[in-house]
């Protein structure tokens, strides 16, 4: 049996340990955060009516209101990080968003 308690801490551990990885500006740190987080969400996710124990309501609904907030913080320190990136390379060098200008060919094609 697993206790929905236990599994919801470890999420707050590592999203804590995320959000001081975001803050630190160090991609080093932010990679290595993200191990921690998956195992936590794993552990959480594998919680079913049949395996979690019986927990203390109160203390629960606690950790749930601890956890949002330490989401919250990472969803915070996570846009100002993209924020500062954006003015830094205005131009899109990873992942989605609309692209911005063209590519130009430099050889013409032969066809």
């Amino acid at each position: 049996m697993t206790n929905p308690l236990d599994a919801l801490t470890r999420v707050h551990a590592a999203l804590e340990g995320l959000a001081d990885a975001l803050a630190s500006g160090r991609h080093e740190a932010v990679i290595a955060a993200e191990t921690p987080l998956a195992e936590a969400a794993r552990r959480l996710a594998l919680l079913t009516t049949q395996t979690a124990t019986v927990v203390n309501k109160a203390e629960l609904r606690r950790q749930v209101l601890e956890t949002r907030a330490a989401m919250a913080r990472c969803e915070r320190l996570g846009a100002s990080l993209a924020s500062v990136a954006a003015q830094l390379f205005p131009q899109p060098v990873y992942g989605p968003g609309p692209r911005v200008g063209r590519v130009t060919r430099t050889v013409p094609a032969r066809t």
